[in-house]
This record gives C-alpha cells, sequence and structure tokens, in this order.
C-alpha cells in the first residue's frame, strides 16, 4: 500500500475517534470478557510495567487494578485521540483506591509514528505491551508487522505481548457495516490491500472508519516474521462470545 492511502486511510480513522468519542466512550465502561483469561500472566510480575497501545479510556488499566488491587503498576497509555484521553484522566482521578505506581498517558498517533519511524518517544522497556482493538486500524501488512515488531523491541527478556485481533468478517453483523462506494473520502477503494474494509457507524452520530480483517494465514505469517513465540491464543468477548482472537506472545528463545 502507497503511503498517501495509508495517510488517508489513518486520517478517516482520526476523523472517526473526534467524530464519536463521547459514544464511544460511553459504549465500552465495560470490560472485555476475555481479559479474565489474562489475570494469570499479570499475577506473575511483582511490580508491572505496562504499556498500553491505543488505550483509549484506559478501561484495561480498570480492569487490573480492579482485579489486582495491591499490585504495582507504572503504566503508561498512548492513544490519538484528545477527548478519550481526557476520559482516561478523568476516570484515574475518580478512583478511589490507594494509587500504586505511576499513571501516564501520552497522546499519539500510532500510525503516523510507523510511517515516520519514530520510536514513540519511549526510551524503556515494558514487562507486558497489550494492544486491544487496534490492529485492524492500522493499514498495511507492513506496518502490522512493524508495529508487532516494535512491541517485541521494548519487552524485557522475560516480557509478554497481547493483542487482539477483531473478527468482524465472520458476522452478519458487522459485515452489513461495509461500505461498499468504489471512492469514499477521497479513498479509491481499489487501492486497498486484502481485506481491507470501510465500515459505516450509526450509533449517536454517523461516521466511516477503516478496518482490516487479519485472517488466520496473515496471524501467523505476522508471528512468523516478527520472530515471537505463540504462548496462547483463545477467542472471546461480544455476544457471540468469539469476535476477538487474543493472541499472547514472547521473544523467541535463542540457545
Amino acid at each position: 500500500m502507497d503511503e498517501n492511502t495509508i495517510k488517508k486511510l489513518n486520517r478517516i480513522n482520526l476523523d472517526f475517534y473526534n467524530t464519536t468519542a463521547k459514544n464511544f466512550d460511553d459504549a465500552r465502561q465495560y470490560f472485555w470478557q476475555g481479559w479474565d483469561s489474562l489475570i494469570k500472566y499479570f499475577e506473575y510480575f511483582n511490580q508491572l510495567e505496562l504499556l498500553d497501545l491505543g488505550c483509549g479510556n484506559t478501561r484495561f488499566f480498570q480492569f487490573i487494578k480492579n482485579h489486582l488491587p495491591d499490585k504495582n503498576i507504572n503504566y503508561l497509555g498512548l492513544d490519538s485521540n484528545h477527548e478519550l484521553l481526557t476520559f482516561a484522566q478523568e476516570n484515574f482521578d475518580s478512583m478511589v483506591e490507594e494509587k500504586k505506581g505511576n499513571f501516564e498517558l501520552n497522546e499519539t498517533d500510532i500510525v503516523t509514528s510507523l510511517v515516520e519511524k519514530k520510536d514513540f518517544l519511549i526510551e524503556k522497556n515494558f514487562q507486558v505491551i497489550v494492544s486491544f482493538g487496534v490492529f485492524h486500524h492500522i493499514p498495511s501488512y507492513d506496518l502490522r508487522l512493524q508495529l508487532l515488531e516494535f512491541m517485541k523491541s521494548k519487552i524485557t527478556d522475560d516480557g509478554l505481548i497481547i493483542i487482539s485481533l477483531w473478527q468482524f468478517m465472520e458476522f452478519e453483523r458487522f459485515r452489513k457495516k461495509i461500505v461498499n462506494d468504489s471512492q469514499i473520502e477521497n479513498v479509491n477503494l481499489k487501492n486497498l490491500e486484502i481485506n481491507d474494509f470501510i465500515l459505516d457507524w450509526k450509533k449517536g452520530k454517523e461516521a466511516n472508519r477503516y478496518c482490516h480483517f487479519v485472517d488466520e494465514a496473515e496471524q501467523n505469517k505476522l508471528i512468523q516474521q516478527s520472530n515471537l513465540e505463540l504462548i496462547e491464543t483463545f477467542r472471546a468477548d461480544g455476544k457471540e462470545g468469539n469476535v476477538n482472537i487474543y493472541l499472547v506472545l514472547k521473544k523467541c528463545r535463542i540457545f
């Protein structure tokens, strides 16, 4: 995919979240079902250095604090949407329990950082890096692989990468949202890669968003080319209970 198309698709998603941030925050107050299966990985670390890429309103941080209230967590959340980060800070400020560790937010456009090959201005490494509901918004296979390699470069030797992959094309209720115009918002849909789609949004405000469907073949290719080891995979979430695939990954051992 050419850089111009990548930037246009990213602009669609930036505009989408600018338009729907309040609706998204209102609709995203619950914890994902799949997170329950991840708690065991966070219990392993005495003091947790946690990076959340595409953190939104930081529901995952709230989930971890609720389930591991005595855990010392140094948390950094990155997201491109200023309003969602504002909601995140308000949520943190309203937490009544003792605030152990650090809580930091950074307004960062992940796609632009990848295109410009920036290092997200992150110098330290983390024991766990999570990214939920993000990979389907990264235009082009090359950038998705680049993001996974970046995550690998920022985990400790015993660290973990945990991501979710939205399986929207398996469900009719999501397929009905596909916009089939030959061109939309200055993007020629013929320039998209396989399994790239524009989906509409009609909850509260109307908007469109770019989404990529990571199928099993691409999932396996990403893991192999990033030289990561798959520890666990499972499906969860949504009313069907299986709309997301979770991948728990670590660095491959070198003997």
